[in-house]
């Protein structure tokens, strides 16, 4: 079925040439002709059946033409399909050959279109032109179409295209802006984009005396875009083989042709898509229409685009204003004692400070005089482990750099995919595409952070226990939603504005912007989760946003047990342990679900196992437990400055080998079923993976964590410690919100295919991981460093007395994902 489908899409990328190769005359085709380019990759007979099936023109009665004598000797089969030429037969045999029973290539070249010079033949002609086999192709030409308007300039612009003796210039001008047959289709290369700005350069004024019927004369080029997929069955007369074989054989999913024409600007999405629609009739392939963009256009922003451009623009005044009220204030402090003010400014530094205000609380909190620098503070702290530092940059890092892989390879218009198998194929290539173990990761230093801050504040002396939970679960979910919200609310709104490009509509639609118009409540609430991953999805990776807050909502009732009685207390603790690792075993077993996520497996990757999988076992708390629960028990090993007997050299060395062995088995692991995409797992292969994997993972990074702690890291330490990862770290929580916002909107601007490799994927994942530390710069320091700030004066005003400094490097006390991800709560001092 699937080679059905592929070479499906071959024929209506053939189709799909349209008219935009029409002026460029191959003669004897007729000028319209959408496939007179011939390409040498494919065989004289392949090309001659279908340009004839493209080509030629429907017969006008009374017409003497050598085509019509020709087609009145050939039998035509009465079935044949509505846009596939039913005596078409293509096969393969392992050299690739092609045969297909059709008439010689040698006597099609001789045929020409010719229509007597009469004007009545003349008059039916063009009456039929709208019903030529190309018509779709060309312009929304159909009775269907619904804007008449519309209908009428698109007549007119196919009318001048097949206008051989004295074609309009700007007929020519949008034919060639349409998107043609490309070459290398059978490698991959569906993308037929035509020229984004060709398109909208052009202008055109009709005379009134030659239309006296229009109501509009004018109109300019205008770029409306397509994705043409197969729909679950084709016609069973289409016995075709993969028109792309490459990507068959990887056991992908047949590829969508993204189809761009140049159309009049009177037309929108509903004219274009019911005039591909009736193109597409009875193919079994369906016609998405994403965006239709003419020069000069503008944003037409709606209430909520508003509201957010009010609340920025405040936020943007009290930046400003508070900023200069605390320069001034360090000014002040700089003059002699009797030249300051009698009356000190509200941020005043001087040796006595008046009271603490509201309004300086106000003022500092937004000062990025005092929150830049400490963004950019590296001074160490004794008990700061430093390692966590390099640690969550470098995951977060490896998160983007598996993410531009996966989006880049998926939403840009790639010409070359059938070198995805070349991708695929090398050992090292699993760093990138089962970089699923760097979430467990983030889970780990999560809950040795939450662990950690409870056993110190429990060992100064401070009350911790069920009555503090409250103001514990409060104050985390005040330093996480602010930035989340307005990331959120600015992915529904203002984002789809910002630029624009072929297919920025349906992209952001299925990444993002429909999820968080609808489904914003999910992610404020940490439900997301629980919900299918499709596009009523907000933010797709904000998934781990409401798994890390439902682990930290459990975290507190397993840690503060062992902190009360020490050995009884790690009873419950090993029994949930426990449970995590056999839960996700025992349901990849019963649902015959894959390993892990396998991206490039044809079993893996189908659809009801795709969502069985994710939302059963890759968002699930129950199945992603076990590296949060490491977490917990070493940020409890970690309270004690040393531990009773440090291992040796030797043991930490074997150690260490012990753990990079088991990490790389992790990675590498799948190796076998994402390179050989037809490869079947066995029942116990998946059983013990989808177990111990992330079990075995969340040890190995829990060592590199407590050797280095423990003086025991060595270089691997000197490296994760360093000071230049210290600001970076700080900036993660953001980088991680706003990281697949920004690689889709780059790749949603996009006007012409690419040619993927990994030199271009990685010096796109550099320049990618630089602007998106700069955007999440910009977004921490406006919304989560400021919230943070007030939420700890608050606090601070509620217990009427100043806290003693806290034992924790980070923002709050139990904050899970702040923890790992943001900033570090000395910052705040």
């Amino acid at each position: 079925m699937e080679s059905r489908l592929l070479a499906g899409l071959l024929v209506v990328a053939v189709a799909v040439k349209g008219g935009a190769a029409g002026w460029a005359q191959v003669h004897p085709l007729p000028l319209g002709c959408p496939a007179a380019r011939v390409y040498a990759h494919l065989p004289e007979s392949t090309i001659s059946r279908l340009v004839e099936h493209v080509c030629v023109p429907p017969q006008v009665e009374g017409s003497e033409t050598e085509l019509e004598r020709q087609l009145e000797r050939e039998e035509h089969s009465k079935s044949r399909h509505p846009l596939l030429p039913g005596a078409l037969q293509l096969e393969t045999d392992e050299t690739e050959t092609w045969n297909v029973a059709r008439m010689g290539h040698d006597h099609l070249k001789r045929l020409e279109y010719r229509v007597h010079d009469d004007s009545r033949l003349e008059d039916r002609a063009r009456d039929t032109l709208a019903q030529t086999t190309w018509h779709g192709w060309i312009a929304p030409t159909q009775d269907a179409v619904p804007g008449e308007l519309c209908r009428n300039h698109s007549r007119i612009y196919a009318e001048e295209l097949s206008n051989r003796l004295r074609p309009q210039l700007w007929a020519l001008r949008m034919a060639d802006a349409s998107g043609k047959f490309p070459d290398g289709l059978l490698y991959g290369n569906t993308n037929l984009l035509g020229s984004w700005d060709g398109c909208r350069s052009v202008r055109v004024h009709l005379n009134a005396s030659d239309h006296p019927d229009l109501a509009q004369l004018d109109f300019s080029g205008q770029v409306c875009s397509a994705v043409i997929s197969s729909s679950p069955s084709v016609t069973d007369g289409l016995s075709l083989v993969p028109a792309l074989p490459i990507l068959a054989g990887l056991g992908l999913a047949p590829p969508a042709v993204r189809y761009a024409y140049c159309v009049p600007s009177s037309c929108d999405t509903e004219d274009v898509s019911v005039s591909l629609t009736e193109s597409l009739g009875g193919s079994g392939l369906t016609a998405t229409v994403s965006d239709c963009h003419a020069e000069g256009e503008s944003a037409d922003l709606d209430a909520g685009d508003w509201a957010l451009v009010v609340v920025l623009a405040l936020v943007a005044v009290t930046l400003l204003v508070c900023t200069a009220l605390d320069v001034a204030a360090a000014h002040e402090l700089r003059l002699p004692l009797p030249r300051r003010r009698s009356n000190p400014l509200p941020v005043y530094r001087g040796s006595v400070p008046p009271p603490p205000s509201r309004a300086g609380t106000l003022v500092r909190a937004f000062s990025l005089y005092d929150s830049v620098p400490r963004l950019l503070n590296t001074a160490k702290d004794p008990r700061t482990i430093g390692c966590l530092h390099g640690i969550r940059f470098l995951t977060m890092a490896w998160i983007i750099l598996g993410h531009i892989y996966a989006i880049g390879l998926y939403l840009l218009p790639v010409s070359n995919m059938g070198k995805l198998a070349e991708f695929i194929e090398p050992l090292p290539f699993q760093v990138i595409v089962n970089a699923m173990p760097a979430v467990d990761t983030f889970l780990v230093v999560s809950g040795a952070m939450v662990s950690l801050g409870l056993a110190r504040e429990a060992g100064a002396g401070r009350p911790v226990g069920l009555r503090q939970l409250p103001a514990l679960y409060l104050h985390r979910l005040l330093r996480l939603t602010p930035l989340y919200a307005a990331v959120i609310w600015f992915t529904a709104t203002l984002l789809r504005h910002i630029g624009s490009g072929t297919f920025t509509t349906v992209n952001f639609a299925a990444f993002g912007i429909t999820g968080c118009q609808e489904s914003w409540w999910h992610n404020l609430l940490y439900i997301n989760n629980f919900f299918p991953n499709d596009e009523t999805v907000c933010i797709d990776q904000s998934w781990y946003l409401a798994l890390d807050m439902q682990l930290f909502l459990v975290a507190p009732l397993l840690v503060l047990p062992v902190l009360r009685w020490p050995r009884a207390g790690w009873l419950p603790f090993g029994f949930i342990s426990l449970a995590s690792v056999v839960i996700p075993g025992v349901i990849t077993y019963v649902k015959d679900l894959p390993p892990t996520l396998l991206n490039l497996n044809r079993r893996a990757t189908d659809p009801d196992v795709m969502a069985d999988f994710t939302l059963l076992v890759y968002n699930a708390p129950w199945s992603r437990a076990a590296p949060y629960l490491i977490g917990l028990a070493l940020g409890l090993m970690l309270v004690d400055p040393e531990p009773p007997k440090r291992p040796s050299r030797l043991v930490c060395g074997l150690l260490w080998a012990l753990s990079t062995a088991v990490a790389l088995l992790v990675v590498l692991g799948m190796w076998k079923y994402n390179s050989e995409p037809d490869s079947e797992w066995t029942p116990a292969v998946a059983v013990s993976y989808a177990a111990l994997h992330r079990p075995a993972w969340g040890l190995c990074i829990a060592w590199v964590i407590w050797a280095c702690a423990k003086g025991r890291g060595g270089p691997v330490n000197a490296l994760l410690s360093h000071p230049v990862w210290w600001p970076l770290s700080r900036l993660t929580y953001a980088t991680y919100l706003t990281s697949i916002q920004l690689m889709v909107w780059y790749v949603s601007q996009a006007r012409e295919p690419v040619a993927g490799s990994h030199l271009w994927l990685v010096f796109w994942f550099l320049a990618d991981l630089v602007v998106n530390v700069a955007i999440a710069a910009v977004f921490s320091l406006a919304f989560e460093w400021p919230a943070a700030a007030l939420e700890k004066a608050a606090r601070k005003r509620a217990a009427a007395t100043k806290e003693p400094e806290p034992a924790n490097e980070n923002p709050s006390n139990g904050d899970s994902m702040i923890r790992v991800l943001s900033l570090s709560r000395r910052d705040f001092q």
